[in-house]
């Protein structure tokens, strides 16, 4: 089973790029839609067709600014973005699955009829109205932001990852 762009799983058969909806593209029901944002100039989920990876600096590497970095940590014994080598998936409990102790757990939650992380089997989108783009209801939303100026997520241009630290490391 592969996981969706939007991070969300799928078990339900008859799933199309982790939706329900045959129609989505690339997780959105708007075909129009490029890597999740309407505005047809967007690259790699960004206005600015200078960023890579979705950042504008690009001397990142792994989402961080620092090149010795290894998946977002500076320590190089990091594995999965943890110092603990026995982690896994990010969690030091090896009976995790899918980030849940209990091993019933379907999507991250108990209820096997969940879908998108919601027990209404019509939620698309992870919302129960149809028309939501990107989780949002108004279809000129652009990542998640009503403002067409927002870069990753933030109105800030400087902003990297969604921190405002341009030296910061993303999270």
């Amino acid at each position: 089973m592969s996981q969706p762009e939007s991070g969300k799983w799928v078990s339900q058969p008859g799933s199309v790029n982790g939706y329900l909806n045959p129609k989505a593209v690339n997780g959105c029901l708007n075909q129009k839609a490029i890597s999740r944002c309407l505005n047809p100039k967007a690259i790699n989920g960004c206005l600015n067709s200078k960023a890579v990876n979705g950042c504008l600096n690009q001397k990142e590497v792994n989402g961080c600014l620092n090149l010795k970095a290894i998946s977002r940590c500076l320590d190089p014994k990091a594995v999965n973005g943890c110092l603990n080598p026995k982690a896994i998936s990010g969690c030091l409990n090896l009976k995790t699955i899918n980030g849940c102790l209990n091993p019933k757990a379907v999507n991250g939650c108990l209820n096997p009829k969940a879908v998108n992380g919601c027990l209404n089997p019509k939620a698309v989108n992870g919302c129960l109205n149809p028309k939501a783009i990107s989780g949002c209801l108004n279809p000129k939303a652009i990542n998640e932001c009503l403002s067409p100026k927002a870069v990753n997520e933030c109105l800030n241009p400087k902003a990297i990852s969604g921190c405002f630290n341009p030296m910061g490391v993303s999270t």
